[in-house]
């Protein structure tokens, strides 16, 4: 039996099934009749990222559909990779806009490094649980210079040039987010890529997680997996280690040669942004990512990536380091 599903005009799916009798000797020689209800669920074609937000009935805001609306079903309906798979979505907190992708791994991903800066007035006055992947406690935290312990917090997230040794303040550096940095991928400018915000572990993570080694204060006091962070509500930062969900995504693409645009560098615009340390300054390496997985050492894996070479590895929570979102 063969079914066409004229219900969705765009799909016209056909579906193909068995139906099978079963007869008994006991019964009377005859013709029999019967009624067969049929239900199916079936996956819509895949759409392009902007069809998908309109098929949820998602709204735009300033002509963009929002980071904030991204969830499951939009981003299983997606085309895999390729053109349609892009699109630029807008972060509701501060109104900036980033290109995402669907990559080989099946997820939604940032293409661009977050940029999102809390010590302007008007981004911290839209911060809420409801727009950030933390709770409302955290944010007010992370805004107000609250106490996570109620020993030692901090006073403000004024921006630090990082070579304060008492990174117990969520510090981030925005001195670099105008800069721009040879990158790769279909997202740049003339070979150059934003940088974004150089965030330390205790900002990246809205104030949850913080570390100051020279006062002794490690927060929170049994070190876990990060169970918050900066990016939009619907995203979060990836896992880390070499099984993690950054790992994996490397793994999809055979080629690590940035110029190929079947590369992992390509499809992902890698941003040599490097990082930010009391050891060293901002440029020329691929150390661009913190994660939300802790090493089991005082550690937090980091993401990086070079022209022709990737890999992941643990960092001091002090330093300064890119975040790149994923969608959940």
């Amino acid at each position: 039996v063969t079914l066409i599903d004229t219900s969705n005009p765009i799909d016209n799916q056909t579906i193909k099934f068995k139906i099978g009798a079963r007869a008994s000797s006991s019964q009377p020689a005859g013709t029999y009749t019967n009624t067969i209800n049929f239900y199916a669920v079936v996956n819509p074609a895949p759409m392009s990222m902007s069809d998908a937000f309109a098929a949820a009935n998602k709204t735009k805001l300033n002509g963009y559909y929002k980071m904030q609306d991204m969830d499951s079903t939009i981003c299983s309906n997606i085309e895999l990779t390729g053109e349609s798979s892009q699109t630029q979505l807008i972060d509701t907190r501060d109104n900036k806009v980033y290109w995402v992708a669907k990559l080989a791994d099946g997820n939604c991903w940032m293409t661009e490094n977050l940029e999102l800066d809390p010590t302007q007035s008007t981004t911290a006055a839209n911060m809420n649980a409801s727009n950030t992947n933390a709770t409302n406690a955290a944010i007010s935290n992370y805004l107000n210079g609250g106490n996570p312990d109620g020993v030692n917090g901090w006073t403000s997230v004024a921006v630090s040039d990082f070579l304060d040794s008492n990174a117990t303040k969520p510090n981030l550096v925005n001195s670099q987010k105008d800069s721009l940095y040879t990158a790769y991928g279909p997202f740049v400018i003339n070979g150059k890529a934003r940088a974004g915000i150089f965030y330390n572990y205790c900002a990246a993570t809205v104030g949850t997680y913080c570390y100051a080694s020279n006062q002794g204060y490690d927060f929170p006091g049994t070190l876990i997996d990060a169970p918050y962070d900066i990016c939009p509500s619907n995203w979060r930062m990836p896992t880390g280690s070499e099984s993690g969900e950054y790992a994996n995504l490397v793994s999809q693409y055979d080629d690590s040669d940035a110029a190929d645009p079947d590369s992992f560098q390509y499809n992902y615009s890698v941003v040599l942004s490097a990082g930010i340390s009391p050891y060293y300054g901002p440029g020329g390496s691929g150390w661009f990512g913190w994660t939300s997985t802790y090493d089991g050492n005082g550690n937090i894996y980091v993401n990086m990536a070079e022209s022709t070479y990737t890999d992941t590895y643990a960092d001091d929570r002090m330093n300064g380091y890119s975040v790149r979102c994923l969608a959940w």
